[in-house]
């Protein structure tokens, strides 16, 4: 199948929301493919997770692993994605950029408690209790949350949130 050229004239986010499949594909394909951190397509890029195309799927999660490096004016937009979804990938991979950002993303220690308490997806939870650790002492009020992963819960996810409990304590030291 022959692939039509990618119109590079039209801005990145626009093409990863592109309504044909292709452009999203191809433009997933550049961003994973590109050399360097790339920022600014946090949102766009999470929600090709759940594209019905595969290859487009496994396109935007090589970015998500690779390349993608979120900013702090982002959070927002994470935030609210974070709290539309109920897709166990985009659950996932948002509360890892959140995590990457550190403590910067203390704000959205409430969204990432839901996902940790809430979520259908496991690896989506055990993500979102790293993802806490990683913020530190700024998610201190998901205390209540992490203190609720108990003896009936994984063992992965329980280790996960007692690191992410300690990480908070020696952090405030």
């Amino acid at each position: 199948m022959i692939m039509p050229p990618q119109d590079s004239s039209q801005p990145l986010k626009e093409r990863l929301s592109h309504s044909s499949p292709v452009v999203r594909r191809q433009a997933a394909q550049a961003v994973a493919t590109a050399v360097g951190r790339q920022s600014g397509v946090t949102a766009a890029m999470l929600a090709l997770v759940a594209d019905r195309d595969e290859q487009t799927r496994h396109w935007a999660c090589e970015a998500l692993e690779r390349v993608i490096a979120p900013g702090p004016e982002e959070i927002g937009d994470l935030i609210e994605l974070l709290r539309e979804t109920r897709d166990g990938e985009i659950e996932y991979w948002t509360a890892t950029m959140l995590g990457r950002l550190g403590a910067v993303a203390g704000r959205s220690t409430g969204v990432l408690a839901s996902v940790l308490l809430d979520s259908s997806c496991l690896a989506a939870r055990e993500r979102a209790a790293w993802a806490l650790s990683q913020i530190g002492p700024a998610a201190r009020s998901s205390l209540n949350a992490l203190r609720q992963i108990g003896e009936d819960d994984p063992p992965r996810l329980r280790r996960l949130a007692a690191a992410a409990m300690e990480a908070m304590s020696l952090r405030a030291a």
